[in-house]
């Protein structure tokens, strides 16, 4: 599982979310735009389905998460520098808040991958309601499952043991899974 580092700061637009993965930056950024893999990770216990990925500038994106009802995400993509940045809006369809994310893809001295990820939200009242929906911590729960989807390095004949990512919670701040 990656570790990670959450930040909300008082009176600040933004939320930020740093992990680090035990993986080259190549695979942990191909994990965040490979239709195939995003499923993977995105909200354990809740099957995600990609309706539409371009991964490019201009390009959109639209996931639609199931548990006891369908919740619907999308946004544009205003800049993919791959593999060190994407940025792009995201918007739970049921709201009108739309974020600016920029997610950073950083190289550690020991191989590792910082993945750093800023919401910047419209307006305080915006932020502040994603931070009491559960979403705001929330948002490190779709990221953690991509500890799991990724293998980290292993020493030759280790095994890697299979721990279930926890329960995260949902648009509504209920927990899936």
């Amino acid at each position: 599982m990656a570790e990670h580092e959450f930040t909300a700061e008082p009176d600040s637009l933004e939320i930020v979310t740093t992990y680090i993965f035990d993986a080259p930056r190549q695979q942990v950024f191909d994990a965040y735009t490979d239709p195939e893999l995003v499923p993977k990770w995105w909200v354990p216990g809740a099957p995600l389905t990609v309706h539409e990925m371009d991964v490019k500038a201009g390009g959109s994106w639209r996931f639609v998460m199931s548990a006891d009802q369908e919740y619907a995400f999308r946004g544009v993509y205003h800049q993919v520098t791959a593999p060190e940045q994407l940025v792009f809006t995201w918007q739970y369809e049921d709201a009108p808040t739309v974020i600016l994310q920029t997610v950073t893809f950083e190289e550690t001295s020991d191989g590792k991958t910082r993945v750093t990820d800023q919401g910047v939200f419209q307006s305080l009242k915006d932020r502040e309601s994603m931070l009491t929906s559960g979403m705001g911590e929330g948002s490190v729960c779709p990221v953690m499952p991509l500890g799991f989807t990724i293998t980290p390095r292993q020493q030759p004949g280790a095994s890697r043991a299979h721990r279930p990512p926890p329960a995260c919670p949902r648009p509504d701040g209920r927990r899936a899974g």
